[in-house]
């Protein structure tokens, strides 16, 4: 009885041992479980099959098999027999949080990558939009830059044709010009001082005597109450002694074309003597040379001074030939462009001009109002061309050739 209980207690403890008991009665094999249940145990009950040779051999496994189970299947890998199902259990539980866990973590680290790689796409689009939009500033304003550049030469052009109209009708009206509401008389005005003073007033028929005496004391000198005024008609007669500074202009019937003669009645007026016009009746100072060379600080010894310090400024002196060959291939009607700046233009003279530098020049019209004069420079016309549109350069400057205007209405690409 001891034996069975140590034997079911080391059953019970998992370890499997192999006794010897006493013989008992052969007794009917157990039937066959139905195949249809289906059993969760981890211990499966495999019956022998009945030999008839092998009689005592059966008999005794028979024994072994009611105490000891045939095969264990421990998919743990455990020795500890039929006690570790609820331990392989338990790992499998475990092993499925862990891969539900290591999937939960790839699933993050992926949504992760995707969310990173969004962001920065977004980030880069909207660095792409944000150079766009200054690209696109950019050309606006360059386009808004032209443009005004653009109503300014035209307001330029309508002003030049509105000014030299002007000019032309007033040259042609001149003498015939008269003031709505105030008639006015042009007068010629000579001097008895200054024989070489001549000049056109216009006066109101409505200003008194001294009104004008003071409009001519800005013009000629002759204070008012020194003055005394002569008319005199078209053909040299005299017409009237203008002497009552009370009385209208008008009084005196003047016209258009009657000279006006002031006469200066002070003596000692700055305008008597004559030296306003004959330089020669004025008294000079004049200094002999020895005295000259004794002062120090003159022109004289400034020039020398600078002559031995910068010895190769006249031996750098530009020849009257400078830059002839460069001209050979320009000429005058030739479309040209001009450096720096690539401007356009006409060029309208090559050869040396007397009021700048030795050598030749290249004077251009510039298709646009780039340049600084109307042709002019320095008092001296070298050729005619709008205001502001005329330059004068070096030849190696111009560059003649098929340059045609710029359309001004030209729109670059957005």
């Amino acid at each position: 009885m001891s034996s069975s209980s140590n034997r079911q207690t080391s059953v019970a403890a998992g370890d499997l041992q192999v006794v010897a008991v006493a013989e008992r009665q052969v007794k009917a094999l157990p039937p066959r479980p139905p195949a249809s249940i289906s059993s969760n145990a981890l211990v499966e009950y495999t019956p022998p099959q009945p030999n008839p040779e092998d009689e005592d051999l059966e008999v005794k496994l028979r024994r072994i098999i009611e105490c000891v189970p045939v095969r264990v299947n421990n998919t743990s890998g455990s020795s500890a027999g039929s006690g570790s199902g609820d331990f392989h259990q338990y790992r499998q539980m475990r092993r499925k949080e862990q891969d539900r866990l290591a999937r939960m973590d790839a699933d993050y680290q992926k949504r992760k990558e995707i969310t990173e790689f969004i962001q920065r796409r977004e980030e880069r689009l909207k660095a792409a939009e944000e150079r766009t939009a200054k690209k696109r500033l950019k050309r606006q304003k360059k386009k808004q830059k032209k443009q005004e550049k653009l109503v300014a030469y035209r307001l330029l052009k309508i002003v030049q044709t509105v000014f030299s109209v002007a000019t032309e009708k007033r040259k042609d009206m001149g003498s015939r010009l008269h003031i709505q509401g105030d008639e006015s008389v042009l007068l010629r005005i000579t001097h008895s001082n200054i024989k070489s003073f001549s000049a056109d007033v216009r006066f109101s028929l409505q200003m008194t005597v001294e009104a004008v005496k003071e409009k001519l004391w800005k013009k000629c000198g002759t204070s008012v109450n020194s003055m005394f005024l002569e008319l005199y008609d078209d053909t040299g007669a005299k017409v009237a002694d203008v002497g009552d500074n009370t009385r209208a202009l008008g009084f005196y019937s003047p016209q258009d074309g009657f000279r006006l003669h002031v006469i200066d009645q002070d003596p000692s007026s700055v305008t008597s003597g004559g030296w306003l016009e004959d330089t020669s009746l004025v008294e000079k100072y004049k200094i002999s040379e020895e005295a000259y060379e004794k002062r120090d600080g003159t022109f004289r010894k400034f020039k020398e001074k600078f002559g031995h310090q910068h010895p190769s400024d006249h031996e750098s002196k530009i020849s009257d030939n400078f830059m002839q060959d460069v001209c050979a291939n320009i000429k005058v009607g030739d479309r040209c462009q001009v450096e720096p700046g690539e401007k356009r233009g006409v060029v309208k003279f090559v050869g040396q001009a007397e009021t700048l530098a030795p050598g030749f020049w290249v004077g251009v019209q510039y298709d646009e109002p780039l340049g600084k004069h109307d042709g002019t420079v320095k008092g001296k016309r070298y050729f005619d061309c709008p205001p502001l549109h005329g330059g004068m350069v070096r030849p190696d400057k111009v560059k003649a050739g098929d340059f045609a205007e710029r359309d001004p209405l030209e729109e670059e690409e957005i």
